[in-house]
């Protein structure tokens, strides 16, 4: 048994403090790791993407975790792990989705009583000023119930999944209008104020689709 009681530095643009524990055994299966994290001023981008290849997030802002896992490759400690997360970012972004984009076209699908659908795409992406959530993990998967985003045009709430060990995402974002987006979508959003739309991100992550219900 490895203990670290107290490790801390810097690392992604922050500093961060954690402590860890490794365990041995002699059926590779059965070994344990564990970790507790407190990282500030990190970069939740360059974090995500050396620890788990995640590539949806960016910002600045607060990371903890207290997490264990189990098993004898990277992808069964990433099936198998448990414990808690959280985020709070300023000047973040989600990447992959337009929310603005989807939106617009969802005011365009309502009309004819169909969905708005957008897949996801590297280069599209909505910003917050400030975005938070926390997550409850088991056997791989972590569950979210208050995800929480603010921009000057949009407030998003939401819940839902992302599946770490098979890459796949599961998330229902309620967004609503409260501004008029100016250079997001202008006087089309802006007929949208103060109505709150339930948009489902799904799919692997890297192909993710949007999908916004335009049904009355």
């Amino acid at each position: 048994m490895l203990r670290v009681s107290d490790l801390s530095g810097r690392a992604w643009g922050g500093r961060f403090a954690a402590q860890a524990s490794a365990q041995a055994a002699a059926d590779p299966a059965a070994q344990r790791i564990g970790l507790k994290l407190d990282a500030t001023d990190v970069d939740i981008a360059a974090l995500l993407t050396d620890v788990a290849q995640f590539r949806k997030l960016e910002g600045k802002g607060r990371v903890t975790a207290d997490v264990t896992t189990q098993g004898a490759s990277v992808q069964r400690l990433k099936q198998a792990l448990d414990g808690k997360a959280a985020f709070q970012l300023r000047d973040g972004a989600v990447r992959g989705i337009n929310l603005a984009k989807t939106l617009r076209q969802w005011r365009s699908a309502v009309t004819l009583n169909k969905d708005a659908v957008q897949a996801s795409s590297a280069e599209e992406k909505t910003d917050f000023s400030e975005i938070s959530a926390s997550f409850d993990i088991a056997d791989g998967v972590a569950r979210s119930k208050d995800l929480s985003g603010k921009s000057p045009f949009l407030r998003v709430g939401g819940e839902g999944l992302v599946d770490i060990g098979r890459g796949r995402v599961d998330y229902l974002a309620k967004a609503t209008v409260t501004g008029t987006a100016e250079g997001q979508g202008g006087a089309d959003l802006a007929l949208l104020k103060g109505v709150t739309v339930p948009c489902s991100w799904s799919g692997l992550s890297r192909r993710s689709t949007t999908r916004c219900n335009g049904r009355r």
